[in-house]
């Protein structure tokens, strides 16, 4: 089928069949696709060059050429003439032709668009332009309403007044002028002034303060550590002999497997102390429930037994050891004015307070008219009449002239108040009962040096106290202390302090080896509290100081302290006898049954043993509430004197059990020594002084230097 396109004067193509008459219609689409703009060969239009190049026999055209419609018209060109203009077949290009070709017109490809230089300064030059303009105008914009602030709030250089209590603990604020460093925590109380933020978050005093709450990982307490160590001794003492007896029973005597094992387990069952984490926990309750007695609540149970051995008691002073509320030092005030009760202080509430009947202040006068100093007048006026004569007078005072220099040479100094904060009633003296305990009482506040001074005087405790630069610059040259360390250890207590140094103070304290308990009531104590071998709170103390300390008082008062150290060192006296006690069983046991199965191959039957361990245990358990006599000065485990005790002990009764053997008829090698009667004596022996030592133990003297208490007559024993 060929088609031949028809032209009309609407530009469209009609295609009529030559063979028929057949019209196909319009050479369009009816959808949105067009047909792509290119020749096919293989379809046979009649096309014609345009009347320019139809009559040229040899035509030689350029690639501009193909694309000028006047020398050429794609449109209407034919197949035959297009491959005559591209001077190709249907065959194609050869390779040569392709690559000459390609050469010629180059790559059918777009041509890129290289970037210019320009371009991108100009771009550049732009971005600037406009940034410097709009930072030109928003400063000028900032500083139009800085300015328009400034002139409306006028600023003055003075003194801001805040409140260090978050950090010291000190209710009253301290003066800050121009310069100073105020640390977060502070309030302000006085004043309004601007300052430049150095440091925030861990950097600041109270960041540090909190990371120290808690950041010692070391949870092993002092009693865990006695009892690992007092149950190594045992374990090693077992083990010695356990192995001997292997050695000997079954190398030397060739026992048979069982025969052997029953030995082994009389090692096992009666040496091992299986009792003492159980009657050294009685121990403690008991301590607990007694203290409860005072109005003291323990926390931490192994606290009890730390207590005891403290050697130094450093406290707070504002609100611990004083009561945190100012008083006038002197009872006799001179009246010289009215009071307004309005806008109350501390200081005017002392101050009214020592003259007892606030009346006492107006007495003889009417007061009429009373106005405070307020930012307007800058003032304070009053206005009273006097009783006696009935005159009517106005009290203030106002600059005249320009000369400031002279005003004030006229004023009389008519009285001096000393205000301070009173100790509790009872600190004193429980800081004498303290002492006399023999534990040094040192005075950690965050007050000013000559207040520590005077309150450490008051209350015995000495006025050796130094400010918190001696910890990190050390004594000062030519002093009696070469170190620091020798400074905390000598003084008698620290003013200025932060809660890093009280943390600071503890931790040195306990790597000198002292056992160190701490009393405060703040937040700011908390860091000091919880590393401390005992932390103590006080009553009215805040929720995170009372978190951090193992003992609580719920009533005011430092005597519960006291009480405590004594009930503690009570409590220390029982589980150190009985420490002695479980040693000595355990090297008689192990040391008595291995010699006579060494020397008679005496094999006394395990379920005896057990029989004595469990009564052993059961009873001991009255040790909890024996009478004692306490310790003047602190204790402390001294193991090898427990070690010692518990080595002469074992062996004597390990002699009394063999004095009993051999008068028995175990004489000889030839006779039974495996007997019931002989078996049934040496349980006896055994469970009877073993239970007597008991009486030994509790005394360092005679065992009856100490009357025991009733307690230890309910010991039973089983013949």
């Amino acid at each position: 089928m060929k088609f031949e396109p028809e032209y009309n004067g609407e530009n469209k193509c009609t295609l009529r069949e030559r063979s028929g008459d057949c019209v196909m219609g319009a050479n369009e689409s009816a959808s949105k696709w067009a047909a792509p703009n290119f020749i096919d060969s293989s379809s046979n239009f009649d096309l014609n060059l345009s009347p320019a190049l139809s009559c040229s026999p040899a035509i030689q055209l350029t690639a501009e050429d193909l694309y000028d419609k006047e020398k050429v018209d794609l449109e209407t060109i034919v197949v035959d003439d297009v491959f005559k203009l591209l001077q190709y077949t249907e065959e194609g290009l050869s390779a040569e032709e392709a690559i000459r070709r390609l050469e010629l017109f180059g790559p059918y490809k777009l041509e890129e668009q290289n970037a210019f230089l320009q371009d991108f300064v100009g771009i550049i030059l732009l971005l600037f332009i406009n940034s410097f303009i709009g930072f030109y105008e928003e400063r000028n914009a900032g500083n139009t309403v800085k300015a328009l602030i400034d002139s409306l709030a006028p600023k003055a250089e003075g003194q801001a007044r805040r409140k260090m209590a978050a950090l010291t603990g000190e209710s009253l604020p301290q003066n800050k002028k121009l310069g100073d460093q105020c640390f977060s925590g502070f309030t302000c109380k006085q004043g309004e002034p601007e300052g430049v933020v150095i440091s925030t978050g861990p950097n600041t005093f109270f960041g540090r303060a909190a990371l120290l709450v808690g950041q010692d990982d070391d949870t092993t307490g002092h009693l865990q550590k006695i009892l690992a160590q007092i149950g190594s001794f045992c374990l090693v003492a077992i083990g010695i002999f356990v192995l001997a007896e292997i050695f000997c029973l079954y190398a030397g005597f060739c026992y048979q497997y069982r025969r052997g094992l029953d030995n082994i387990l009389v090692l096992l069952i009666g040496g091992i102390p299986i009792a003492m984490p159980t009657v050294l926990s009685v121990t403690l309750a008991v301590g607990v429930q007694q203290l409860a007695n005072y109005k003291a609540i323990v926390t931490r149970i192994t606290a009890i037994e730390e207590l005891a051995a403290v050697t130094i008691l450093c406290s707070d002073e504002t609100g611990t050891l004083t009561t945190n509320k100012l008083t006038i030092d002197r009872s006799i005030i001179r009246t010289y004015g009215a009071f307004s009760g309005e806008d109350v202080t501390a200081i005017d509430s002392c101050v009214v307070g020592a003259i007892g009947d606030p009346t006492r202040a107006r007495a003889g006068i009417k007061l009429l008219d009373f106005k405070p100093f307020n930012p307007v007048d800058k003032r304070t006026e009053i206005t009273y009449r006097e009783e006696s004569f009935g005159q009517l007078k106005r009290v203030t005072k106002e600059l005249e002239g320009e000369d400031l220099e002279d005003e004030g040479n006229s004023f009389e100094l008519i009285g001096l108040l000393a205000i301070f904060d009173p100790p509790r009633e009872d600190t004193k003296q429980t800081i004498d009962d303290v002492i006399a305990l023999g534990v040094k009482v040192k005075m950690v506040t965050g007050d000013q040096l000559a207040i520590a001074k005077e309150t450490g005087r008051r209350l015995g405790l000495g006025d050796h106290m130094y400010p918190t630069k001696v910890l990190k610059d050390g004594p000062a040259p030519g002093g009696k202390h070469a170190t620091s360390d020798e400074v905390i250890l000598d003084a008698d207590g620290f003013a200025g302090v932060f809660p890093e140094h009280k943390y600071e103070i503890v931790k040195r304290l306990q790597g000198l080896g002292h056992l160190y308990a701490m009393t405060g009531d703040g937040a700011n104590d908390a860091p000091a509290l919880s590393p401390a071998n005992v932390g103590i709170a006080v009553e009215g103390a805040t929720d995170a100081a009372r978190g951090a300390t193992d003992i609580v008082l719920t009533e005011p008062g430092l005597s519960t302290i006291v009480h405590a150290i004594r009930g503690s060192c009570i409590i220390f006296q029982r589980m150190r006898n009985y420490s002695i006690y479980a040693c000595a069983v355990t090297i008689r046991i192990v040391v008595c049954f291995a010699i006579l199965a060494f020397a008679y191959k005496f094999e006394f039957l395990p379920f005896m043993v057990l029989i004595i361990a469990l009564l052993n245990d059961g009873t001991i358990m009255t040790l909890s509430v024996d009478r004692v006599l306490p310790s003047s000065t602190p204790d402390s485990w001294d193991l090898q004197e427990i070690f010692a005790y518990a080595v002469v002990y074992g062996i004597y009764l390990t002699a009394s059990t063999f004095g009993v053997t051999l008068e028995n008829g175990a004489t000889s090698a030839a006779g039974n020594h495996n007997d019931r009667q002989l078996h049934m004596i040496v349980y006896l022996q055994v469970a009877i002084i073993s239970q007597a030592l008991i009486f030994v133990t509790r005394s360092h003297s005679f065992y009856i230097s100490v009357f025991f208490h009733l307690h230890l007559l309910k010991i039973p024993t089983f013949f």
